[in-house]
C-alpha cells in the first residue's frame, strides 16, 4: 500500500509539471469524444470531428440531440470508410 502511495503520488507531480515544461495538452488537444453508435465513435478538436469505426451511426432527433447539434465551433466533419450511415 505503501509503494501505491508513493507511485500515485510521483505520477501527481509529473501530471502537474509537464504542462509547465510545454509538455502535454496543446491548442490541439482533443475536446470531446464520445459514441455515437453501436460501433461508431468521435473525437471532436480544433474544430474537426473525427467520425470513426464500423457500422451505423444513431438517428438523432430534437428531443434527443446529436454531439454536435449546438456546437458552434464545429468546422469540418471528417468520416471513416467503416462507417456506414451517418444517421438523421
Amino acid at each position: 500500500m505503501r509503494i501505491a502511495k508513493k507511485v500515485l503520488a510521483l505520477f501527481l507531480a509529473v501530471l502537474f509539471v509537464l504542462p509547465g515544461l510545454g509538455v502535454g495538452m496543446t491548442a490541439s488537444a482533443i475536446e470531446s469524444i464520445g459514441n455515437i453508435g453501436s460501433m461508431v465513435n468521435y473525437t471532436f478538436s480544433s474544430g474537426t470531428a473525427d467520425i470513426t469505426g464500423r457500422g451505423e451511426m444513431y438517428d438523432y432527433a430534437t428531443n434527443n440531440p446529436s454531439p454536435f447539434a449546438e456546437n458552434r465551433d464545429l468546422l469540418s466533419v471528417s468520416i471513416g470508410e467503416g462507417v456506414t450511415n451517418v444517421g438523421a
